[in-house]
């Protein structure tokens, strides 16, 4: 029978939180944009149980604010043309809250990179 690891508690958060290092990461580098990034980050954080703070308070406003916009496979389901303009005011949203993301992410990796 194959012998099956189990993570310690301290593990697992220690692995959630290097994830929200590496999604930050991604936010600040423009691999992901701010709307997926906190589609991300707020899982995470809760999975995590970490404490309420700024960034993480920043994050579920933009993923409640842009629940509406649709990303990754669910995009496949949706017409060309409402997709160029659900886009468009995605795109818009996130010019309005990208500054205070960016801070936010970066607060998250000097918080949780030399914590993981």
């Amino acid at each position: 029978m194959p012998r099956v690891n189990h993570l310690s508690h301290e593990e697992y958060v220690s692995q959630l939180r290097r994830r929200i290092v590496e999604t930050a990461e991604q936010v600040l580098n423009n691999s992901i944009c701010v709307t997926e990034g906190s589609r991300q980050l707020v899982p995470l954080w809760y999975l995590a149980e970490l404490p309420n703070d700024d960034s993480f308070n920043l994050f579920r406003m933009i993923e409640s604010e842009t629940e509406l916009f649709p990303l990754g496979t669910l995009r496949q389901q949706w017409n060309t043309d409402a997709l160029a303009v659900l886009d468009s005011q995605r795109e818009e949203y996130e010019k309005g809250v990208r500054a205070q993301a960016l801070r936010s992410c970066q607060a998250l990796i000097d918080t949780y990179k030399t914590a993981s």
